[in-house]
C-alpha cells in the first residue's frame, strides 16, 4: 500500500493482509417509533454469514448469534445517544467488520393554532 500527498510525496508501507472470513452486512437500519423498542435490521448476500451478533456502546446484546436479520433493543431508554453495531459471525465464530448505526433521543412537541381564539 502506498499514499500520496498532495505535492507528490510517496510513501509505502509494509505488506497488509485482509482475512475476510465473513462478510459485513448491508442495508443497516434502526426505527424508533415512540413507546416502541428500537427495531435494527440489516441485510447479509454472504452464504458464509450463518447468525448476527448485535452490540450498544460496545457490549454485546446478543447473548449467541441470532438467526435472523433483525433485532428489537427492550432494553433501550431512549434518553441518550445509543450505537448499534450488527456483524456477521461464521461457522467458525469468527465475525465480520462491523457495520454502525447511531440513535439519538429526540422529542418532538406540536401546537396547532396557537393564536387562535377558544
Amino acid at each position: 500500500m502506498a499514499s500520496v500527498d498532495a505535492v507528490g510525496n510517496e510513501g509505502l508501507s509494509g505488506a497488509v493482509a485482509f482475512d475476510l472470513r465473513v462478510g459485513a452486512v448491508s442495508a443497516l437500519e434502526v426505527l424508533v417509533m415512540h413507546g416502541d423498542a428500537p427495531r435494527i435490521t440489516w441485510q447479509s448476500s454472504d452464504p458464509a454469514a450463518v447468525g448476527y451478533n448485535v452490540y450498544r456502546g460496545g457490549v454485546k446484546l446478543t447473548p449467541a448469534p441470532i438467526a435472523v436479520p433483525y433485532f428489537e433493543d427492550g432494553s433501550y431508554a431512549g434518553s441518550s445517544l445509543a450505537r448499534y453495531e450488527v456483524r456477521a459471525v461464521n461457522a467458525g465464530g469468527d465475525e465480520s467488520p462491523s457495520r454502525v448505526v447511531d440513535v439519538y433521543p429526540l422529542a418532538l412537541g406540536a401546537v396547532s393554532n396557537p393564536g387562535a381564539a377558544r
